[in-house]
């Protein structure tokens, strides 16, 4: 959307935050909003809002077992029933209000619908076998829930940072000529860093970015590591070894995973004094 190109001011991201929440957004309007959310840390604290919110729809409705015998009863039925014909035109209805009508030709059906009522009721049974007995449906809501607590989680922490007295906000700048872009929080007696990321590359395989405290001397103190989304947008927090306002400065670079570097030794991708 020509509209998502351009930089967009929270008046604009606050009315898209409730779709974001719940994941209805297109692409790009998702990577305008992660961009933004990425140096904002008050609209970002506002999603976290709407994504409470979301989570507990997730739990709204009780999850109920299937019967024992219903494996059984499609089995029986696949095998014993006659294949329905289908009504055409054909209506596939994905939901309110999305409805999507199918119109075949009829030198079309006589082809079609032979095949149709030998596979259909198979494909059927083998859906309903896939969902009932392995539970992938419900497994794969339980995954999304799982994440989407443990990013409010770390919202949580940057909420709390961000009404802790003396709290500050550190302007990452680029070091590579590359269109980075990022934000630290930091506030005092807090032993960790929010990091607001955004068009950060993926680090090459093996590796992965590395947070450094930099003393007053420049001097560069190994914190922890962390990693970005595919668009490589982050909000991480990131521990470090000692409270960050008594340095002055952060810097990211990348480095092995599995621990890290003592000293930096990779590419220095942001950097930003606030001392």
């Amino acid at each position: 959307m020509t509209r998502m190109m351009k930089q967009v001011t929270c008046v604009e991201i606050e009315v898209l935050l409730p779709a974001m929440a719940a994941g209805a957004l297109d692409a790009d309007d998702a990577q305008a909003v992660h961009s933004h959310l990425a140096l904002c840390p008050p609209c970002l604290l506002h999603l976290r809002d709407y994504q409470a919110a979301v989570e507990q729809l997730a739990f709204a409705v009780p999850q109920v077992a299937p019967p024992a015998e219903l494996r059984s009863r499609v089995l029986y039925s696949v095998a014993h029933s006659p294949a329905a014909v289908p009504s055409l035109p054909l209506a596939l209805s994905f939901g309110t209000p999305r409805v999507v009508a199918l119109r075949v030709p009829p030198a079309a059906v006589s082809g079609i619908l032979p095949r149709y009522r030998r596979v259909a009721p198979a494909l059927l049974a083998a859906c309903l076998l896939l969902l009932v007995g392995t539970g992938v449906w419900a497994g794969t809501l339980r995954q999304q829930v799982l994440l989407q607590q443990q990013q409010l989680q770390r919202q949580a922490a940057l909420d709390e940072m961000m009404h802790t007295p003396g709290v500050m906000l550190a302007t990452l700048t680029p070091q590579t000529g590359s269109p980075v872009r990022g934000q630290a929080v930091l506030a005092p007696q807090h032993r960790q860093v929010a990091l607001l990321l955004a068009s950060l590359p993926q680090p090459a395989a093996g590796r992965r970015y590395q947070l450094w405290l930099l003393r007053h001397d420049g001097a560069p103190v190994p914190a922890g590591m962390f990693a970005v989304d595919a668009q490589g947008v982050g909000m991480v927090m990131v521990d470090t070894p000692a409270d960050p306002t008594g340095m002055a400065g952060l810097q990211i670079t990348d480095e092995p995973a599995g621990g890290g570097s003592p000293a930096p030794s990779g590419t220095a991708w942001l950097e930003g004094w606030y001392r």
